[in-house]
């Protein structure tokens, strides 16, 4: 949808590498385990960077993975923006940091849907129902450790958001968009289960298959967002 540009933001990590699926995985141990940054926070500076690029592109004009997301949805609803939250697993099913964050958004009054397997198209209904017009749509379905297609019912939602994309709104995704291996930049299952985003805020570093492949193509605009950790951690996982 958008040419892809990889620039910088002012929530961009001030050191720049590119790390495969299993190096940013070890990042985030690393900073945990090591450091002791709480995930919490790691999570918390991820949706930081993820509302400056909305606030960016809701400021641009009209249009609308996991507990970034959550993040996310919380701090744009504090922002005063409409929000609505599509949950495509169980809520049940979430632990750690994202329960942490979904169990916020709840007691927030944030509008949540849980995605019915047996009937998708009632459930995104739900979603669109009070909303009116959709100026944006992130995409916080799968992430970077997807290692197989997107299955049903998730397959459906992507083919929805791309639906809203060609509607006007904007499709901004967490680290890559669902359907792309991080590290090849291939789909992982039929070409139109891929989310095609208008900007994709890579998280801590960034993933080889955003510049390459259909990652390339489907990723829009890319930048990195800063989630705190030392730059001298990142070089040393880059090696």
């Amino acid at each position: 949808m958008a040419m892809q540009q990889t620039q910088s933001m002012r929530r961009s990590p001030r050191i720049v590498v590119t790390l495969s699926r299993d190096r940013a995985r070890e990042v985030d141990r690393v900073a945990i385990e090591e450091l002791g940054i709480p995930g919490i926070v790691l999570m918390e500076n991820a949706a930081a960077a993820l509302e400056e690029a909305a606030m960016a592109m809701l400021a641009a004009g009209p249009g609308n993975n996991g507990g970034d997301g959550f993040a996310l949805a919380r701090r744009l609803h504090t922002q005063g923006l409409g929000v609505r939250v599509l949950l495509c697993v169980p809520a049940e099913r979430y632990t750690g940091d994202a329960a942490t964050n979904l169990e916020i958004i709840r007691k927030m009054g944030i509008g949540i849907v849980e995605l019915d397997a047996e009937d998708v198209a009632g459930s995104l209904r739900k979603v669109l129902e009070p909303a009116g017009r959709i100026m944006m749509v992130v995409d916080a379905l799968l992430g970077t450790g997807a290692t197989s297609a997107p299955r049903s019912p998730v397959d459906q939602v992507v083919r929805w958001i791309n639906r809203l994309g060609e509607a006007g709104a904007w499709v901004l995704s967490v680290d890559i968009p669902t359907g792309i291996d991080c590290d090849t930049g291939d789909a992982l299952g039929r070409g139109d289960v891929v989310v095609d985003a208008d900007w994709t805020v890579t998280l801590g570093a960034m993933k080889p298959g955003l510049g390459v492949g259909v990652g390339r193509r489907m990723a829009g605009r890319v930048t990195v967002g800063d989630i705190g950790v030392p730059g001298a951690l990142l070089e040393r996982l880059a090696q």
